[in-house]
């Protein structure tokens, strides 16, 4: 596959965007992103947000 775009500058704004959306924000590192299959996460208690 050839790469037209580095992931890790999407990853920084997504991470930033979210990072103003909730007090609790964990971007894992590469090796546990293999593991877990994400590049962030969030917790959020709005009810909007869980509808999607």
């Amino acid at each position: 596959m050839k790469c037209e775009f580095e992931e890790k500058t999407y990853e920084q704004y997504h991470n930033i965007e979210l990072l103003g959306k909730s007090n609790i924000f964990f971007p894992p590192g590469q090796s546990q992103e293999n593991k877990l299959g994400f590049d962030s996460a969030l917790f959020s208690k709005n009810k909007n947000f869980w509808k999607l």
